[in-house]
């Protein structure tokens, strides 16, 4: 008879677990690594994290099977979000209609690439359209706390990698604005943010990609944005332990 009470069941509960989450790991070891630097991966805070991942150091945490299901969750929101937006009368396209792929921009030959969500390119709502148009578009889903975050402080404070993509995707396809849309994972509320586009903001996150593969060719390491590695941002990073070595 299977026992039913509440230690055995949190123990079968982490025994199913370990075997989806060894599962999920495993499909996602397969996956091959980008050749290339993301458009948010440019925007990170710290240059010599951003470099690293350029060089292709190897990471402190990898992405878990829970972490993998967050990402997997993130794209269910932005496809309902397409729907939605569709719905209220935006004519808005995923995909460009002439590869049948994402949206592309590219930079340094290749080096650094950016795929927006979407793009808004006309209304056929009722009366007059809320933002004018054409303009970017980029969905995040976010907890609670970060939701309600993103509301009080704007993308820019909350979330500069968020803002430099869109940056950095506004200069690439030539548009003068983009429109922010963020979902509450937990309740589903919705948030919109019109992103002007700033020629400067573009700039310097280009200028700082020329920087670090400067750097790289150099075989030198730029310096840290950080005095120690006990605040949050060398806590949260992916490259702590290499960037701040055990003596």
């Amino acid at each position: 008879m299977i026992d039913l009470n509440s230690s055995s069941a949190v123990a079968l509960s982490g025994r199913i677990n370990w075997h989806i989450d060894t599962a999920i790991d495993a499909d996602a070891a397969r996956q091959p690594r980008r050749n290339y630097l993301g458009a948010s991966v440019i925007a990170d805070p710290c240059e010599r994290a951003v470099q690293y991942y350029a060089l292709g150091a190897e990471q402190d945490r990898p992405a878990l099977g829970t972490k993998q299901d967050i990402f997997a969750r993130g794209h269910w929101i932005e496809e309902q979000m397409i729907k939605r937006m569709r719905g209220a009368g935006f004519i808005l396209l995923d995909r460009d209609p002439r590869t049948g792929e994402q949206f592309e921009a590219e930079w340094f030959d290749g080096k650094v690439k950016g795929h927006p969500d979407g793009m808004l390119l006309h209304w056929m709502g009722r009366e007059e359209c809320p933002i004018p148009l054409p303009a970017l578009w980029e969905c995040k889903g976010l907890g609670s706390k970060w939701w309600k975050k993103v509301v009080k402080e704007g993308l820019r404070a909350c979330f500069p990698r968020y803002y430099g993509q869109m940056q950095l995707l506004m200069g690439g396809f030539k548009l003068n604005r983009g429109l922010f849309t963020a979902v509450n994972a937990d309740t589903m509320e919705r948030y919109h943010q019109v992103i002007e586009f700033s020629p400067s903001a573009c700039e310097a996150l280009l200028a700082r990609a020329g920087r670090i593969f400067l750097a790289n060719d150099a075989g030198e390491l730029l310096p840290r944005p950080y005095f120690n590695s006990a605040g949050m941002e060398c806590s949260m990073c992916n490259y702590k332990a290499t960037c701040w070595p055990k003596q």
